[in-house]
């Protein structure tokens, strides 16, 4: 779900700066505020105004609510799954559970679901070295990688065959 993706992404973040465990407890502690006052719409009070203002949408409550497995569910049409290996934002795992969701359909054939996992490529599908986002701005190239273009090309021609 979002919510689970964004306290994935938290925990993974404040792993990566390091500090100490009290002070690592504490921002996911936050983390978890501010997502159940965004949820439920109570709770602001205990959560810094700046950080309010940043978390406090509807795109943002939309995305935590957002469960893959429901939606997935419902779709009938083919289906692919692109992941970059040097994905930091979403783990490969990720792409597993979608893949193991869509290949549960009811509406579709098995064959209709292809996952690939693109080598080299970030979470924003560019060629990257580390795939961090604090590389994002520093990669050479800002254009999607052509193994991704190449993928989605040739999952577009097998579903015309």
């Amino acid at each position: 779900t979002g919510r689970a993706t964004v306290l994935a992404q938290q925990q993974l973040l404040l792993a990566r700066l390091g500090g100490s465990a009290a002070d690592r407890e504490a921002k996911l502690a936050l983390q978890l505020r501010v997502i159940d006052a965004t949820i439920t719409g109570k709770g602001w009070e205990s959560v810094p105004p700046e950080i309010r203002r940043q978390a406090d949408s509807e795109w943002f409550r939309t995305w935590l609510l957002f469960d893959p497995a429901v939606a997935i569910k419902k779709l009938d049409q083919p289906l692919l799954i692109l992941h970059g290996s040097l994905d930091r934002e979403m783990p490969a795992s990720y792409g597993d559970r979608l893949e193991q969701f869509a290949l549960a359909r009811k509406k579709a054939p098995p064959a209709a679901t292809r996952k690939v996992l693109v080598p080299g490529v970030n979470h924003l599908f560019l060629s990257a070295k580390t795939g961090e986002p604090d590389e994002y701005d520093a990669l050479p190239t800002q254009t999607i990688s052509p193994d991704v273009v190449a993928a989605i090309v040739d999952w577009l021609n097998l579903k015309r065959k």
